[in-house]
């Protein structure tokens, strides 16, 4: 685990994203401001985050269930000013997921101002 959800979490001050010592977050993971805590899945995600939606259409219907956004209410170091995507971890060996997890960084990446790379500095 390389800590992009415990990030998230104390950036925003709040328990948004699952987190533990190995790989959480199997899917794309939105997190970002709204007016009330919620969580969102597949298909709702695409049409809060529309403008991604010709950029990801390739890797539908398989993405969907990958999909989920977690919106919070926190007012946190300007929280509402940032939306982050907590993505799945690059893994090696026979581990696979269901969608090329690369590629749909690629796509989503072409819709960020900034990106942080995080590694685990076990392996």
């Amino acid at each position: 685990s390389a800590g992009k959800s415990s990030y998230i979490n104390w950036y925003c001050c709040e328990h948004v994203q699952t987190t533990a010592v190995a790989i959480e977050t199997s899917g794309f993971s939105f997190c970002t401001s709204g007016k009330k805590r919620e969580t969102l899945r597949g298909k709702a995600t695409l049409q809060l985050f529309e403008h991604l939606r010709h950029d990801l259409k390739g890797f539908f219907p398989a993405i969907y269930p990958g999909l989920s956004t977690e919106v919070s209410t926190s007012k946190e170091r300007c929280f509402n000013l940032v939306t982050f995507i907590d993505t799945p971890g690059l893994v090696d060996g026979s581990f696979h997921y269901p969608f090329p997890v690369e590629d749909i960084i690629v796509a989503m990446a072409r819709h960020t101002d900034l990106i942080y790379v995080l590694f685990d500095p076990i392996g």
